[in-house]
């Protein structure tokens, strides 16, 4: 049994057989961004086949962690924490998640109906819950928003490319490590067809960001992702 003490760092595991607890090494803080403690509503989920213990602090952090039991190492999941999502919360009272066929579920919490699907080699996907694939958004038939980074990793300056089966309303966000808006690339009604958009690494700090394409239309929403790895800090 894992336990993960709210309010400090600390990780402890508990043997059934052997009837006696063990203090592991406690969960780090962030590299980036603010120091944050474990919170009551942190959540914790096993997965057998890698021997890792998963692990988001909750507290309103986006920070995604995971625990090596056979190193018994604590890891940050960089490029993988996790997304603000279209209501723009992140994980907070009520969030839960657990792992099956190797795939981590997690729902939101904090007065959301978002629900995510996590691979350790792929980013955070939209996963269907109450209302479609994420809270309040309902994809429309036939919108499948294709979206890309080059080059990736950039040093300095690159390029967004994006397709629209179909007109909408796009917004294109660059978010940073912690979940936050690090910058806003397009917010606006664009036809069907392929689009490209400069994206310039001035005033970002070099590291690891998620490109989030939004694409609205009478019919519903639909989301597309792509890591971003910026090699060089931007002037």
């Amino acid at each position: 049994i894992y336990l993960l003490k709210a309010s400090y760092q600390e990780l402890h595991t508990y043997s059934i057989s052997g009837d006696v607890w063990t203090s592991k090494p406690d969960i780090p803080y962030s590299a980036y961004g603010r120091r944050r403690k474990v919170k009551r509503d942190a959540v914790i989920a096993f997965d057998p086949a890698t021997s890792r213990l998963w692990a988001s602090k909750g507290g309103k952090t986006c920070e995604w962690w995971y625990f090596d039991v056979s190193g018994d190492s604590w890891v940050e999941a960089l490029q993988d924490t996790i997304p603000m999502g279209p209501s723009r919360k992140p994980p907070a009272a009520g969030s839960a998640a657990a792992i099956n066929a190797g795939k981590i579920y997690f729902l939101k919490g904090n007065k959301t109906l978002e629900f995510w699907r996590y691979n350790a080699d792929l980013p955070f996907q939209s996963g269907t819950g109450a209302d479609g694939p994420m809270a309040g958004a309902v994809v429309p038939p036939g919108v499948n928003p294709e979206l890309s980074v080059f080059p990736n990793p950039l040093a300095a300056r690159g390029e967004v490319r994006f397709s629209l089966p179909v007109a909408g309303r796009v917004r294109l966000t660059l978010y940073d490590v912690t979940g936050r808006d690090a910058l806003r690339l397009m917010d606006e009604e664009r036809g069907a067809g392929e689009h490209r958009v400069t994206l310039s690494g001035a005033g970002l700090a070099r590291g690891v960001y998620l490109a989030q394409l939004t694409v609205t239309t009478p019919g519903g929403t639909a989301v597309a992702q792509q890591k971003v790895v910026l090699t060089r800090q931007g002037r």
